[in-house]
């Protein structure tokens, strides 16, 4: 009994992770990764294939956008073949009766699934975090009207950035006096982490790592296991040698704007006891900020343990410089 009830709950929290993709999403289905993936969520949709482009980098569908006849275009880009918009037609509308009462059927369901739009030349918006959404109405040669609805994605498939505690398309992290983090983070435009010591990664279909090996200094590997918390922020990052059976574990804590509040580290030996415990403490000034939304400056409060050394305690200033990716 003991061993189902494991089972459930591990079941369930693979579901509920699965709930939380942090990206724009069309239907509930997230509108990122591989353009592929995306398709075939599409067709369990009830999406039907139209064609393609010349250049393979948009597909065409038919389908059902909040219950009424659609036509959908997912764009991709050329070498990656990772989706980058959305675009979908209703319509044509002879009648302009129709034309307006499905016009404010589609605002209402866009401002419920993604939030308050905003209105900019005849047009409605919404820009979040991941993405933005627009829209809009066009009017052909015949005086039909057809309801227009774009996709534009923003956030990166591969959520290492997130994983920092960071947002936007960040390239490069240079932090002073790091304390169990690299003095330089870099990623690719995808949000991938160039941590070239991190091989044999394996990430969920949603771009989070779940395991990798790490080259340790000797030449040996060890296994890193990485687990999420009911809003999939990294809660939990264990790291094992084999070899030397040492065993070591990194907890997270955040505030409601998904930063890091505090981290600890505890190392264990190879009979499972505690050899040495750091843990650290975030505090963020008001001002202490970039234009993305994250920290330039934080004080750190530390507390340091080691087996048969005692306790020291100190506090320190952490600066960050942080890059982004330009839109291409």
């Amino acid at each position: 009994m003991k061993q189902l009830l494991s089972l459930l709950l591990f079941f369930l929290s693979l579901s509920a992770g699965a709930q939380d993709t942090r990206c724009l999403r069309l239907l509930g289905i997230p509108l990122e990764g591989p353009v592929d993936s995306v398709a075939s969520k599409l067709h369990r949709q009830g999406f039907t294939d139209w064609g393609t482009s010349s250049d393979e980098t948009e597909l065409h569908f038919r389908g059902s956008y909040y219950g009424i006849r659609c036509k959908l275009i997912v764009s991709c880009d050329a070498k990656t073949r990772f989706v980058t918009s959305a675009y979908i037609t209703i319509g044509p509308y002879g009648s302009k009766t129709l034309f307006n009462r499905n016009f404010i059927y589609y605002k209402n369901k866009l401002t419920e699934e993604y939030g308050e739009m905003s209105e900019r030349n005849g047009a409605w918006y919404y820009i979040g975090e991941y993405g933005m959404v627009k829209l809009s109405d066009s009017e052909n040669e015949t005086g039909a009207h057809d309801i227009k609805v774009f996709l534009f994605c923003t956030a990166p498939y591969y959520k290492d950035v997130l994983n920092l505690g960071l947002h936007g398309n960040v390239m490069e992290v240079v932090t002073d006096n790091p304390v169990m983090e690299s003095p330089v983070e870099q990623f690719d435009r995808n949000g991938q982490t160039q941590q070239a010591d991190l091989i044999e990664r394996q990430y969920n279909e949603y771009g989070y790592l779940m395991e990798a090996k790490m080259q340790e200094q000797e030449g040996q590997y060890s296994l890193l296991t990485y687990s999420y918390d009911n809003q999939f922020r990294l809660r939990r990052r264990v790291l094992t040698n084999k070899e030397s059976g040492l065993r070591s574990v990194n907890e997270y804590t955040y505030n409601d704007d998904d930063e890091i509040l505090s981290q600890s580290q505890k190392v264990f030996d190879k009979q499972d006891k505690c050899i040495l415990s750091i843990l650290l403490k975030y505090t963020y000034g008001e001002d202490d900020y970039d234009d993305n939304g994250n920290w330039t400056r934080a004080t750190v409060e530390l507390v340091y343990w080691e087996k048969d050394t005692g306790t020291q305690t100190s506090k320190l200033t952490q600066t960050r410089k942080i890059s982004y990716w330009e839109d291409e």
